[in-house]
């Protein structure tokens, strides 16, 4: 359960890249003609971790239940128990750049909001553990996700948060132009 509020974590992967959300589950970019963005929506104590589809397997077998993946976080015994990431495929086709095709959730873990190339078919399997409680959700619960990442941070597949104005920022910005009324209706 998150003790403040969820920033979203936009990540950027080309095909033959996985994004780890947690131990809790994989994402594996297998195909596709160009890169596509991932925005995490889950509690920012669940680390998001990215690598080659080469080191996937064992980047988990070594770090499941360690710091680097954060979630859970047991010793060798409490892992042992832990049910094994389940893979299910997914092919999604791009809509643009500015909009998520579909969300992939993770059962009370979150979900990652995909935006892909427009008319680019992309592969994705997605593990989670025994294979329950993963859903592909189209539409999005929130399609514009994406423009809410900021600047890509340097040599990295992340990127920064857009600063967001305040609200009432907002308001008296467009203040001169429209009645305040109108803009809260």
């Amino acid at each position: 359960m998150p003790y403040s509020g969820i920033i979203p974590r936009t990540y950027v992967l080309q095909p033959g890249m996985v994004l780890f959300l947690g131990a809790l589950g994989r994402i594996d970019f297998l195909k596709g003609e160009e890169s596509a963005w991932f925005s995490v929506v889950a509690s920012n104590n669940i680390p998001v971790h990215i690598t080659r589809l080469e080191k996937a397997d064992s980047i988990y077998e070594s770090h499941a239940g360690k710091t680097l993946l954060g979630v859970p976080i047991g010793d060798e015994e409490r892992m042992k128990k832990f049910p094994p990431l389940v893979p299910q495929d997914i092919e999604l086709d791009g809509i643009g750049t500015l909009e998520a095709v579909a969300d992939i959730k993770f059962s009370s873990a979150g979900w990652i909001a995909v935006t892909a190339h427009s008319n680019d078919r992309i592969h994705l399997r997605a593990y989670i553990p025994a294979g329950i409680g993963l859903m592909v959700e189209k539409p999005p619960l929130l399609p514009f996700i994406v423009g809410v990442k900021g600047e890509r941070i340097k040599k990295s597949a992340a990127y920064k948060l857009k600063k967001q104005l305040p609200f009432v920022q907002n308001i008296t910005t467009h203040k001169k132009n429209a009645n305040v009324a109108d803009l809260l209706k």
